[in-house]
């Protein structure tokens, strides 16, 4: 006989209240209890972190994107793969916006209103370069057809003291072996000393 399938409950807790057992669920606890681990992978069952960046440059920051699964809190886990439950990719910045960023939309409303951007940063209480780079990072967004003003980087960072990776010892050589074809060892005669051995 085939087991019987899961009966929907008859009344799924209001979402005040699994977003309450959530933060219970994280509060005073310790964070190295594997099961508290095992909780939070059935609470957020795909999680990943990627370094994001402004369009008009700055330091790297992290954005956390994962899907928040609160059926597990209700007692009714498989609720998932039933199909009964639309679930969202939600996507959150792991950091403190940076004030054009922060007041990029107040700024680009005032501008749109005809406000000079002197007049813009005695409104809202601000310095006036701070006013110029949010309007110019919302120029940037413009021209770049997106309303986010971080972009996703896909190779390492550059600017700063983050240059490691380009050290000849962290490249790989053209031919993709794992020989060390840096000045040093060709002018200490290993090689030759390997020939003649």
């Amino acid at each position: 006989q085939l087991p019987p399938s899961p009966q929907l409950p008859k009344q799924l807790p209001p979402i005040a209240d699994l977003v309450a057992m959530a933060r219970e669920l994280v509060t005073d606890v310790d964070l190295e209890d594997a099961a508290l681990g095992r909780r939070l992978r059935e609470l957020l069952p795909d999680l990943s972190v990627r370094p994001v960046q402004p369009l008009d440059g700055g330091q790297p920051r992290s954005r956390a994107s994962f899907t928040l699964d609160l059926s597990a809190l209700a007692g009714v886990p498989w609720l998932r793969e039933s199909g009964l439950l639309e679930l969202r990719r939600v996507e959150v910045n792991c950091f403190d916006e940076i004030d054009r960023i922060r007041l990029l939309p107040e700024i680009v409303r005032l501008r749109n209103r005809g406000l000079k951007q002197r007049e813009i940063a005695s409104r809202i209480g601000t310095h006036l370069p701070t006013v110029q780079r949010a309007v110019k990072l919302h120029l940037l967004m413009q021209k770049a057809g997106t309303s986010d003003p971080y972009r996703v980087l896909t190779e390492p960072h550059t600017n700063g003291r983050h240059r490691r990776h380009l050290h000849p010892d962290y490249r790989p050589p053209a031919d993709g072996s794992a020989q060390n074809d840096s000045p040093e060892t060709s002018e200490t005669g290993d090689d030759e000393g390997l020939a003649a051995a």
